[in-house]
């Protein structure tokens, strides 16, 4: 199978439209293209989606791994873990490709995909939130997480359909994207030690931060849907 063949079946015109509408930042948008290529290899090659759908959680693991060793000053691992984070969004675009490419699209395959994106946005606020060394913060990470994440997908989506909280649905789609969550705020726990700030009350910032968004965003979502 040649490359515009397997663009044609692996990111047809609808999803395009459809993934165009979605993305929040314009330099990510080269995962896609980064993502597509892999993708391309990695049919060529043989590997199987859902083999590339577990390396990616494998991957988050190991990232969220290197990232908690900042609490300890330590810089290089938590850098890998960056790229390794980085890695991973770029694979996201791969799987899926790979599977509507191989015609193996199944039910496991978009299990696996969903596990990996819900779960590592919460993951990176809650690794944010134990820096702070309280119970209390951690519980407040995870509970801003599933607002973020839940809310997001349900009442939240609805708020973007031309109405005077575009501008604020917007906002929040940016700030709570893949990108921000899986690229930016690890980046920033890394320059945290770099410069020398104290990575505690940078936790703090961030975790109240990430908590009044989500404490705004029940209330809007709420009434929205009251």
């Amino acid at each position: 199978m040649n490359w515009k063949k397997f663009l044609e079946i692996a990111w047809p015109e609808d999803l395009a439209t459809k993934e165009s509408q979605k993305d929040t930042i314009f330099v990510f948008r080269s995962h896609r293209w980064i993502g597509l290529r892999f993708g391309y290899l990695f049919h060529l090659l043989g590997i199987p989606a859902n083999f590339i759908s577990l390396s990616r959680m494998f991957m988050s693991l190991v990232s969220f791994y290197f990232l908690s060793l900042a609490i300890q000053g330590d810089i290089w691992l938590p850098l890998v873990g960056v790229l390794l984070l980085y890695g991973q969004n770029i694979l996201d675009y791969c799987d899926g490709a790979v599977a509507r490419a191989s015609g193996k699209v199944n039910l496991l395959g978009y299990a696996l995909d969903e596990i990996v994106n819900t779960f590592s946005r919460p993951c990176i606020l809650v690794l944010v939130g134990a820096f702070t060394e309280s119970v209390f913060f951690v519980v407040i990470s995870a509970f801003s997480s599933f607002i973020l994440i839940d809310f997001r997908r349900d009442v939240g989506t609805k708020m973007l359909d031309g109405t005077i909280f575009r501008a604020i649905g917007l906002f929040y789609r940016v700030i709570f994207s893949m990108q921000v969550m899986l690229f930016v705020l690890p980046l920033l726990i890394v320059l945290s030690n770099t410069l020398n700030w104290q990575i505690v009350v940078f936790s703090y910032i961030v975790v109240g931060f990430y908590a009044g968004l989500a404490i705004l965003w029940l209330l809007l979502c709420l009434w929205k849907k009251g």
